[in-house]
């Protein structure tokens, strides 16, 4: 597709002629108040600028309810039969057309079935070329920093499921292109010769200590953890700075055209409608990418980088005069608190109370420890420290298993596993049967083997739990498994279907068994979502670990996943390495996170 910009005059100061953006108070840098309306205890208000267009209007029929109405915000929409079926019957060149003065475009949509998105159903979409709104975060000498006031497009931040950072991401590549990219089609001739090379640190993850890559130099970007909430730049932008908080100057929305790509939008009140967007750091390893959420809390894990329905809020940098731009107006952070029911949703957990020390058992065995003829560097956690009998099994002849000295191992890619009973918190003891958590994760396996819409009932994980981990862990033990009927309660913030009951020999635990009903209480587990809960914390075996797991090397733990789906069908919830809970989940096809299945024991008197 061409330039979408529209035929106006050659000067940029043209773009804040247009509608909105004539009235010119003083442009002012972010300015702080105190408020007992936001939880963070201030206020932020900046000032918002024109500069360049963009698509962010959709000409609809009357009839039309692509969204809902609450995540609409005014000017998204145009609810125009007679210029709709204009639209539709005019003659495009390369799905461009300027008609009475007004610059289009229009795409293909198709249909789409996941909820809190654009509901398409196929055909053309028109949408009409508005100006660019900008916040001022910032300004140095005639340069002025501008950060978009709405996520104004849908991209992941990579286009592949592989280790990355921002300089080499496809993000980047595209808001930077000069043909095709969010750079040619936002900006005309003048504008970009205002729009100045920015030179970004990209500072390791603090957290996780990630590599980010190297200082990049960029046309366009997007924020990092240290601009966001980790360094004083995130207080001089206007943000919070620090974890901790729910942070409105944090809430962004999306345009309409950014949910037409596939940008999601809360359905939580007092958030409805407020999309969730990447920040150029790495997250916990560098196929992840971090993002701040609907609420505006920070996720500095971050989520797969190919996820797909993030909201892509540019930052440029522009070389101007102050009379250069005309200021539409201010925007404060207040203005995306919307009534609904008080700043987050309460627990549903009445009871929260430490537990006491858990019985444990041990039933049934799997590959734990490791076999190597010395110590290596990383640890010494999990190993059998035995150079005769590594070297027998280096010599022996393998097929699936081997035994030796009445015990069993296992080989994975030339390594050798101890197959050793597996140690289980007892959660509940009934009816002369328990209910066992294991003491580590066991092993490492995708909750589903592709990135869709799925649920428990229907994930790879469950087959594999109550088909091949059934048979392996237990053999003829698997007996004395009882089937036990799972409840798969919605999503306890997002109200995500979880699908129907089933009945299983293994499973997962749920939302409502770890933080958020009194039987978590019950399990000897935290009843908040809100805490880092040591009862909820989980080390990988040496088996896992060699299966693909993650682990962190500030605690030596693992992330785990719960069997409620996340945000959306194609996530998953789980536990954090210090035992908080990411209700927004992982796509479920994450391949480093621990499995700790669960499973119903008779027990005779």
């Amino acid at each position: 597709m061409k330039s979408i910009k529209p035929f106006l005059a050659s000067l940029s100061i043209s773009f804040f002629l247009l509608s909105g953006c004539s009235n010119p108070p003083s442009i002012h840098l972010p300015e702080k108040r105190p408020s007992e309306l936001a939880s963070t205890g201030e206020e932020t208000r900046w000032s918002r600028v024109c500069f360049g267009s963009y698509p962010s209007q959709e000409i609809v029929p009357s009839r039309w309810n692509g969204v809902e109405d609450y995540a609409l915000q005014e000017g998204d929409v145009m609810k125009d039969d007679a210029l709709y079926h204009t639209l539709s019957s005019a003659a495009w060149n390369n799905d461009a057309l300027t008609l009475d003065g007004v610059s289009y475009i229009r795409e293909m949509g198709s249909p789409r079935e996941e909820t809190q998105h654009y509901r398409d159903q196929g055909g053309y979409h028109y949408f009409s070329l508005q100006p660019l709104k900008w916040r001022v975060i910032a300004k140095e000498g005639r340069r002025y920093t501008l950060l978009s006031d709405k996520a104004i497009d849908c991209k992941p931040f990579h286009d592949l499921d592989e280790e990355t950072d921002w300089s080499k991401s496809s993000l980047r590549a595209w808001l930077n292109d000069e043909k095709g990219g969010f750079y040619a089609k936002a900006f005309d001739d003048d504008e970009k010769k205002r729009i100045v090379t920015a030179k970004n640190a990209n500072t390791h993850n603090d957290a996780y200590e990630t590599y980010c890559g190297p200082q990049t130099e960029d046309k366009v970007y997007i924020l990092s953890n240290d601009e966001v909430f980790a360094s004083e730049l995130a207080d001089q932008y206007g943000f919070y700075a620090g974890h901790g908080y729910d942070d409105p100057a944090k809430r962004f929305a999306s345009t309409i055209y950014a949910k037409f790509h596939g940008t999601w939008y809360s359905p939580v009140a007092p958030y409805r409608g407020n999309s969730f967007w990447f920040m150029r750091t790495s997250g916990y390893t560098r196929r992840t990418v971090t993002y701040i959420c609907d609420f505006g809390y920070i996720y500095d894990r971050g989520t797969a980088n190919h996820c797909d329905d993030a909201g892509i809020l540019p930052v440029i940098q522009v070389e101007a005069d102050a009379s250069s731009f005309s200021a539409i107006d201010e925007v404060s952070s207040l203005s995306i608190i919307k009534p609904g029911g008080g700043e987050g949703k309460e627990n549903t957990c009445d009871v929260d109370e430490k537990p006491e020390q858990r019985l444990t058992m041990t039933f049934g065995e799997y590959p734990q420890d490791e076999v190597l003829p010395s110590i290596p560097n990383d640890d010494e956690d999990g190993i059998i420290l035995d150079p005769e009998l590594y070297e027998r099994l280096e010599n022996a002849d393998w097929s699936h298993e081997v035994t030796i000295d009445g015990v069993e191992y296992r080989n994975l890619n030339d390594r050798y596993f101890a197959l050793e009973p597996i140690e289980w918190n007892i959660l509940e003891q009934r009816e002369g049967s328990a209910l066992l958590f294991p003491a580590k994760g066991l092993d490492c396996v995708p909750y589903h083997s592709a990135l869709e819409s799925v649920c428990w009932e229907d994930s790879s994980l469950r087959k594999w739990l109550n088909e091949d981990f059934l048979r392996s862990a237990f053999g003829q033990e698997a007996g004395s498994i009882l089937g036990t009927a799972v409840d798969n309660k919605d999503n306890f913030y997002f109200g995500t279907p979880c699908g129907n009951p089933t009945e299983d020999k293994v499973f997962l635990l749920g939302e409502e068994e770890v933080f958020c009903s009194g039987k978590a209480s019950d399990y000897g587990f935290a009843c908040s979502d809100a805490t880092n809960d040591p009862n909820r914390c989980a080390k990988p075996t040496r088996y896992a670990l060699a299966r693909g797991a993650w682990r962190s090397r500030k605690n030596g733990n693992g992330f785990w996943m719960l069997r409620t789906n996340g945000y959306n069908a194609a996530n998953a919830v789980y536990v954090g390495d210090v035992g908080d809970i990411y209700n927004r989940g992982m796509p479920v096809t994450c391949q480093d996170a621990l499995i700790m299945p669960a499973l119903r024991l008779s027990i005779l008197a």
